[in-house]
């Protein structure tokens, strides 16, 4: 069984009322997106789990239709919306998984991770603040038997390094800093990692609750998490493994690349997302310097995308980061690279 992850990069930048601010110009975009359906189509996934699909259900059906699989979606990013349309009119993001047809893919939930919306009535939806999502359906599949299949989207937040509390710390120790203003101080920096914990808990609460109905369960996406951190611990703990780690123990598998993938990544500095001081606290100074040192942990190299399963069978994995490159334009079609897992069965299963 074939299966991909990949975020697909809506390219906005998350300014405006009526429209957000497009982080580079239509024709790259378009030419992007065909970049993208081509080296899937190539790459040809038994099960695609995308996430940043903008406009979402345009985006999908056509992800469909080119690749003759089922999909389904869930919304996670909205404005205000009636009948499709409203402000902001070029943002309708959200999540979406494609299956071969004949697997009788549905989807049973789009479960809210966090946040305030976006809430829909019929034909209506709004949401004013970031939200966050996981879209869970399943399917029967001829040989593994019953599927339950995830694609997530994790808060994008910081990471917390403890660089930082070195720093904090003998800010204190000098006398530069009062330790009620360093508590304040790291708190904001772990807010990112707080979400997104509470975030995976309640996914697994639900996973949890529905895992004796299934035979292998797949959990997938932009974890906007290095694997060593307590999110991916929460996995690890509840039985789930990393399907890169299972089969390239020895190999980082960078998905996320300045280096590689610089072009995007200088198009993606525009973005508004980046971390600002919600609560002056402390020497502007010092401030300064926790920025300077949350920008360049922000533009390392990291692996954030992955493929986790959990099943009672005996399982190969085999895992490959896909970089999406076009060979004649070498335009990357996202800012993320794709993780692309080959699954098995053990002969004994077969």
């Amino acid at each position: 069984m074939r299966l991909l992850t990949y975020n697909l990069w809506h390219g906005l930048d998350g300014r405006g009322v009526a429209f957000f601010g497009e982080l580079e110009p239509r024709g790259r975009r378009l030419a992007r997106a065909q970049v993208q359906v081509q080296w899937v189509r190539q790459w040809n996934p038994d099960i695609a789990f995308f996430q940043e699909v903008n406009p979402l259900l345009p985006a999908a059906h056509y992800f469909g239709e080119q690749l003759e699989r089922d999909h389904i979606e869930q919304l996670d990013l909205s404005g205000l919306k009636l009948f499709g349309l409203g402000p902001p009119f070029n943002l309708q993001s959200g999540l979406a998984i494609l299956a071969r047809r004949g697997w009788a893919l549905r989807k049973r939930e789009g479960l809210q991770l966090s946040g305030e919306g976006p809430r829909s009535r019929g034909f209506c939806s709004w949401q004013l603040q970031e939200s966050r999502y996981a879209l869970l359906g399943e399917l029967q599949h001829p040989q593994w038997g019953r599927v339950l299949v995830v694609s997530l989207h994790l808060h994008h937040g910081l990471e917390f390094d403890p660089a930082w509390a070195k720093l904090l710390n003998r800010a204190v120790h000098e006398g530069e800093l009062a330790e009620s203003d360093r508590r304040e101080l790291q708190r904001q920096l772990m807010q990112g990692d707080i979400r997104r914990e509470k975030e995976m808990t309640r996914l697994l609460d639900r996973l949890n609750e529905w895992s004796p109905d299934f035979d292998l369960t797949l959990v997938a996406g932009d974890f906007n998490s290095s694997p060593n951190t307590p999110v991916m611990g929460l996995l690890r703990g509840a039985g789930f493994v990393d399907a890169w780690e299972s089969a390239n123990a020895k190999i980082p598998g960078m998905t996320w690349s300045r280096e590689e993938n610089a072009e995007n990544h200088a198009l993606n500095d525009g973005f508004q997302g980046l971390f600002q001081w919600p609560k002056a606290v402390g020497p502007k100074a010092l401030t300064e310097r926790l920025l300077e040192l949350i920008r360049q942990a922000e533009r390392r190299p990291r692996r954030i995308d992955y493929l986790f399963y959990r099943t009672r069978q005996p399982v190969k994995a085999q895992a490959e980061i896909l970089r999406g490159q076009d060979p004649e334009t070498q335009m990357y079609g996202s800012d993320h690279f794709g993780v692309g897992v080959t699954l098995e069965k053990s002969p004994s299963q077969s």
